[in-house]
């Protein structure tokens, strides 16, 4: 027993303080691609959520009753029973980790000496103006890979970005309608290009705003080594900051939202 009274606040904090010092201590200790001790951690999450959720429904509820009280507390504790549950399932899957970038570099080259894989690498637009579509086609022609062909799938029919694409060595493409939007748009690239004499070995496709790494292509096409592997994603990063960055001025110390899905949801996934 304590030598002296704390009130329910003063309580509240001192439980606090162990919480804080692991999550101060522990982001040094733990290995976070370990799939065990990512297990560990996770399993305690579970069993403290669980706790909470026992706690919430046997000690916080309105007495049963046909009142405004007792179906406002059910209605909310409903909502945090659901919440948890979904919670359970991100748990779950995130108890494994899978990081490729060891295998990337690794398998560069395993189509064997003498033969240069052919990528057709697709960029759908509709409505960007020049500024955006400029920095994605200068920055798809800086690839390191070199066989490879950019192809501008503009489904605005813009005469002007036609002649940009001519002065920049680009292959064109334009459709006579815009049906099923970008996904119609891919599709009928794909259609075109199964037609050729030579169709290319590997497609990727590229937003008409991104800019890919120069290794894009080489360490994407060498994750392929695997013939059970179909489809590779890629992660992305933004230029503008989000509406929380933005919002609390915070762009140049706080992650944007979609890096815990890149980061940390993918990679637990394809483990």
């Amino acid at each position: 027993m304590l030598p002296f009274h704390l009130s329910e606040t003063g309580s509240s904090l001192l439980h606090l303080l162990p919480v804080l010092g692991a999550a101060l201590i522990l982001p040094g200790i733990i290995d976070r691609t370990s799939t065990w001790e990512r297990i560990c951690l996770f399993a305690v999450a579970i069993v403290l959520a669980v706790r909470y959720i026992w706690w919430r429904g046997t000690e916080t509820l309105a007495p049963v009753g046909l009142t405004p009280d007792f179906v406002a507390s059910s209605a909310l504790f409903g909502l945090e029973f659901i919440t948890t549950l979904g919670t359970f399932s991100a748990f779950i899957i995130m108890m494994r980790y899978r990081d490729r970038s060891d295998e990337a570099s690794l398998n560069y080259g395993w189509w064997g000496p003498g033969r240069d894989m052919r990528v057709a690498l697709l960029i759908a637009t509709y409505n960007e103006e020049l500024e955006v579509l400029e920095r994605t086609i200068i920055g798809a022609k800086a690839l390191r890979h070199v066989n490879k062909e950019i192809i501008v799938l503009d489904d605005g029919r813009r005469d002007w970005l036609r002649d940009f694409c001519a002065e920049q060595e680009v292959t064109y493409l334009r459709r006579s309608d815009n049906r099923d939007a970008k996904a119609g748009n891919i599709n009928n690239a794909l259609k075109v290009l199964s037609e050729r004499d030579e169709v290319p070995d590997f497609v990727a496709v590229l937003d008409a705003d991104f800019v890919a790494h120069r290794g894009f292509i080489s360490r994407t096409l060498a994750l392929f080594h695997d013939p059970q592997v179909g489809l590779v994603q890629t992660p992305q990063h933004f230029f503008n900051a989000d509406p929380i960055q933005h919002n609390l001025g915070i762009s140049r110390t706080y992650p944007d939202e979609q890096r815990f899905f890149f980061d940390h949801l993918q990679p637990s996934r394809d483990a």
